[in-house]
């Protein structure tokens, strides 16, 4: 935490890791990442969201966008996330079109706002922090890196504006826990992907937020231990996303062969259009995020719905109240089946916790292939299109789950399907 004039302490620092260790406490099952952690990360990979014709290493490098109304001030691109007290995911935005990221976001769920929180990638420049008093946001949640806006006197008026509003301002980094990120290091290293690729994308992401002379004007004498921290934090990021980086698309065929235009309309193709695969990755991205708060993290399952180019949904598979979750807290894995029936799946998290009604034509993308229970609900909802982060492959669990009803669904073309798969994999199958 911070006090108002945004200025983070040890004291602060100490606050924030009994925060993270009481939530370990209580949710026994959380794989290692806070609520606070996770909706700040989303914030900042939503400041990383492909422009037109950029991948991921193009996004990194390019941090200001200029005003529509060409004013001489530039404003650093952002990602943002409104939370509601009870903490629950209400919109996730980003700068783009000309306009601010938090000004989409406020302006576009107005009536919502009130009392709730902001993570935002970084500190709010003037025009954004006179919304955010104005429609009744209590706190905002910012990492410790340069803020949105670069005119230093930008600044002051912001503290004015947050000390009017008695808007409280958190400055932390996202806490991962260590293992976390060297078990995802292994991985990537067993799946064939160098320490030297890491690196890279790991410099890139640092590059894009890490300024030390901002850290120490914000921090004094912890700049170390932040850094420490940051680095964890980014690698962990980096390791979710490099996966997705050396994979494609194929729009799944059940004959094998590829689904042409004449047999389905592709309002959305990411194995053709190169800026649509980037926001596919980076979807998918998110929804492998939000795992790390799921409450079974052997069979963790994230999904993002996508409507008109706006994120409506995010969800995880979690149990639909915390008096259930505590009954389960001690259970062995020989009880998971016990557990089963109470899980609220991705799918249908999602889809109940929407911000919009409307999702006719929409985009889901999910981290699995959806089972017997969400798939009608999907179709039900008009969804059309399903981006998986795996390929559509027979699947066979002992938990009463049945996946071939959405493979059917696809058959039937309820569903323009969209598989992925692995870039070696890809070369094998064009060369046979």
């Amino acid at each position: 935490m911070a006090d108002k004039s945004g200025r983070l302490s040890c004291e602060d620092k100490e606050t924030a890791t009994e925060g993270n260790e009481k939530d370990h406490s209580t949710r026994r099952v959380n794989t290692g990442i806070t609520a606070e952690s996770l909706y700040l990360t989303l914030a900042m990979w939503m400041e990383m969201f492909p422009e037109q014709c950029t991948s991921l290493g193009d996004s990194l490098s390019s941090d200001l966008t200029k005003e529509a109304d060409k004013s001489t001030d530039f404003y650093r691109k952002i990602g943002c996330v409104l939370v509601q007290q009870n903490a629950s995911f209400v919109a996730v935005d980003w700068s783009r079109d000309g306009v601010h990221g938090l000004a989409r976001m406020l302006v576009k769920h107005h009536g919502k706002t009130t009392g709730c929180s902001v993570f935002v990638s970084r500190k709010p420049c003037t025009y954004c922090a006179k919304l955010l008093v104005k429609a009744g946001v209590i706190a905002v949640s910012y990492p410790p890196v340069e803020p949105e806006f670069l005119n230093s006197k930008e600044e002051k008026r912001v503290g004015i504006l947050f000390d009017a509003g008695g808007i409280t301002q958190n400055i932390f980094v996202p806490q991962i826990r260590t293992d976390l990120v060297t078990m995802a290091e292994e991985e990537l290293v067993a799946q064939g992907i160098s320490l030297n690729d890491i690196r890279e994308y790991t410099e890139k992401v640092l590059r894009r937020f890490w300024s030390e002379d901002y850290v120490k004007r914000m921090s004094g004498d912890i700049t170390k231990q932040t850094y420490s921290e940051f680095e964890n934090f980014v690698k962990w990021l980096v390791r979710i996303y490099i996966p997705l980086e050396r994979s494609k698309f194929r729009c799944f065929s059940s004959t094998g062969e590829p689904a042409t235009e004449e047999k389905i309309i592709r309002n959305f193709d990411p194995e053709n259009n190169k800026y649509q695969e980037q926001i596919a990755k980076h979807l998918l991205g998110l929804a492998a995020m939000t795992i790390q708060r799921t409450v079974e993290p052997k069979t963790g399952v994230g999904c993002v719905i996508l409507k008109d180019h706006d994120i409506v949904a995010v969800g995880w598979n979690d149990f639909p109240s915390n008096i259930i979750e505590e009954d389960f807290h001690n259970a062995s894995d020989q009880e998971r089946d016990k557990r089963y029936p109470f899980f609220v799946h991705a799918e249908q998290n999602a889809l109940l916790m929407r911000n919009t009604t409307d999702v006719t034509g929409g985009i889901i993308f999910v981290t699995k292939t959806p089972c017997h229970e969400c798939t009608p609900l999907v179709k039900l909802s008009g969804i059309g299109t399903v981006v998986l982060a795996n390929k559509l492959e027979p699947i066979k669990e002992r938990y009463r789950l049945n996946y071939e009803v959405f493979r059917e669904e696809v058959e039937k073309r309820s569903f323009l399907c969209f598989e992925m798969i692995k870039i070696q994999d890809w070369k094998c199958i064009h060369v046979n």
